[in-house]
């Protein structure tokens, strides 16, 4: 069980696989001046997960419309004036709690390996080692900034255009298709419990795979 608590001091227990939070009378949690499903609030197996249903969610960053994040103790959802906050600490796979400070924690070991159709990625961030599958494009996406062309370095923002050549070589995609191709493998992530928050950083027209000072990164 999942509670939630408005800055209005109320708490609202969460339960059942989904929970959706908006301005419809259908909606589990009503706010009067929310348009219909703004948000919603997934269990899954056990693990909670914020989807922003509409743009305007606020979870640690702007989410865009069908991101997806992993929610932790203590983290606040905001969107409009009206704020909710997880006030439990939550049980996630494997029994173990997840402290909210994770989050901000950078990547201190990331290794990707090349397979016949896309590559095996393992990140070890906040203590624990995550690993999983990408599809060709995803991929090669991650290599890029992992190991971009000189004189960028892993961790730094590598620019859109250099990254949409990249990817889509001879093609003429892109931001839209890096929006895509981002929020594709954002979701990929979580859908293998990896929060991908405190991997990527987007700022002034560039995207960066968020390392440790001194993180160990292997391609190939």
């Amino acid at each position: 069980m999942v509670s939630g608590a408005r800055q209005t001091g109320l708490l609202h227990y969460i339960k059942g696989p989904s929970y959706r939070v908006g301005g419809d009378l259908k909606d589990d949690l009503i706010f009067v001046d929310w348009e219909p499903s703004v948000l919603s609030i997934d269990m899954g197996a056990g693990t909670p997960t914020l989807t922003a249903l509409r743009p305007g969610v606020w979870c640690g960053r702007a989410l865009e419309a069908g991101e997806r994040v992993m929610l932790t103790d203590g983290e606040r959802i905001t969107y409009g004036d009206e704020a909710l906050t997880v006030r439990e600490k939550l049980a996630h796979a494997g029994g173990e709690t997840r402290p909210s400070s994770e989050r901000t924690k950078a990547a201190v070991r990331v290794v990707l390996e090349f397979l016949p159709r896309g590559g095996k990625l393992t990140v070890e961030i906040g203590g624990r080692v995550f690993t999983t599958e990408l599809s060709d494009r995803r991929c090669d996406l991650v290599a890029c900034l992992l190991k971009p062309p000189s004189p960028f370095r892993s961790g730094e923002l590598i620019p859109e255009e250099l990254l949409c050549a990249r990817v889509w070589p001879g093609e003429k995609n892109g931001r839209t298709e890096l929006n895509s191709l981002l929020y594709r493998l954002r979701q990929a992530l979580t859908e293998e419990g990896i929060d991908p928050a405190p991997l990527f950083e987007r700022r002034g027209g560039g995207l960066r795979f968020c390392l440790a000072p001194d993180a160990s990164v292997v391609v190939g």
